[in-house]
């Protein structure tokens, strides 16, 4: 038996979000050693020889008052962190292996997972199905592993650009259930099976075989005195890359941010309250602070006058008299004079599905003349997302903001 350094590492990441209890002790077996990373641990992707990563763990499922459910990102800044470890780890020469389960791509849906966000890229087309058990392996070192786990819920065709995919395994109609690009990253099917700290060894043990096997038939290997020659153009290749890496890494996190702003449709409670205060700070750039940090209201500012006191709410159904009240007893406690107003931002009828059918909903105009009275404006998630998209390239758009509330009577609208 060969010594535990000279063996290949692999991590088998994120598989206690996929429902597996993960085994305390590494395992080895004779050609490589396997080691169990849970989704939160602190140990980087970057160090392994090879990585396996169940997809669907950095989604959950979040439902509305409605009872409608849908998918969401678990943790944005974590996903981004495994993304940039990934990439790393690819440049050293690793590999990837993303088990494949159901890859749903519905709208809004298709970077919110780490296997997303590398299959997606690849391919045109990914469609989700009912489970398929017919199978037709295509690398014979595959065979055991697809034997045992070669029922799929994903396929995927139509490569992008020049990514010319090997392939390991199709539908009988020709679409991929299996395949390796770049010669590092892998894409297999993965069934459901049963959740068993044994399951999970047999699994990972199998698909680690099958990917070293396929790799010391297919890859060109280079020793370590051959692979230090190096070409002019290689050093220029690899800083071209890390550059391309960065600014991918850059763009997902823009992206995300523009994603996690439509929340205010959605949110309620603490995540109501932490994304409206990161639009008025980080979007509309304005000098925003709280003695409560930001639990129940907030004051805007100008220099060091107060411009509005700020409410927010995310409501089953439309305007309360309460509400209002709410808003004047928080400006009275803060000692700020009524002759500031208060804005109350309000997503409203949070039970109900559909933007039109959303904004078709009416208060009672009973509550806004109560609202006026005390001099409180009333901004609807709905309108307030309609400013965003307004003024999103304009460079002064938190004056622009300051100014459109300040004119409402008392309902702010674009």
């Amino acid at each position: 038996m060969s010594k535990l350094k000279n063996k290949p590492t692999i991590f088998a990441y994120g598989f206690d979000l996929a429902g597996f209890p993960i085994p305390s002790r590494s395992f080895e077996s004779e050609e490589f050693v396997i080691r169990f990373v849970t989704f939160n641990e602190a140990q980087t992707l970057e160090e392994a020889d090879g990585v396996i990563v169940p997809s669907g763990i950095f989604e959950r499922e979040v439902s509305s008052y409605g009872g409608a459910a849908w998918l969401v990102c678990r943790d944005v800044d974590h996903l981004a962190k495994r993304e940039k470890e990934i990439f790393q780890n690819f440049k050293r020469g690793g590999w990837i292996a993303f088990l494949l389960r159901e890859i749903d791509n519905e709208k809004g849906k298709a970077d919110i997972d780490l296997a997303k966000r590398f299959l997606n890229p690849f391919f045109y087309e990914v469609k989700c199905h009912d489970p398929n058990p017919h199978v037709c392996c295509k690398a014979d070192e595959f065979a055991d592993y697809l034997h045992d786990y070669g029922i799929n819920r994903t396929t995927f065709w139509s490569p992008r650009d020049d990514y010319k995919p090997r392939i390991l395994a199709t539908t009988h109609n020709g679409r991929l259930v299996a395949a390796q690009i770049l010669g590092q990253f892998f894409f297999l099917p993965l069934p459901s099976i049963k959740k068993e700290e044994a399951d999970l060894i047999t699994l990972v043990t199998k698909c680690t075989g099958a990917i070293l096997e396929h790799k010391q038939r297919n890859d060109l290997h280079l020793p370590a005195w051959v692979e230090s020659v190096e070409f002019q153009s290689e050093n220029v290749l690899r800083a071209e890359v890390k550059k391309l890496e960065e600014e991918i890494i850059q763009r997902r996190q823009e992206l995300s941010k523009w994603r996690r702003y439509k929340g205010v449709l959605s949110a309620s409670g603490n995540a109501l309250n932490g994304l409206i205060v990161e639009i008025l700070r980080d979007f509309f750039r304005l000098n925003l602070h709280s003695k409560e940090e930001f639990i129940d209201d907030a004051i805007i500012y100008a220099e060091d006058k107060p411009l509005f006191v700020v409410e927010i709410k995310g409501v089953n159904g439309g305007l309360k008299r309460d509400h209002v009240n709410q808003v004047d007893s928080h400006r009275e406690r803060l000692g700020i004079a009524p002759e500031v107003p208060g804005l109350l931002i309000i997503n409203d009828f949070n039970d109900v599905v559909g933007l039109l059918e959303r904004k078709s909903k009416a208060f009672d105009k009973l509550h806004v003349s109560h609202a006026e009275k005390l001099n409180i404006k009333i901004l609807r998630t709905t309108t307030f997302l309609e400013t965003i998209k307004q003024y999103e390239l304009e460079a002064d758009r938190g004056q622009k903001f300051i100014n459109l509330c300040l004119r409402a009577k008392p309902m702010v609208e674009l």
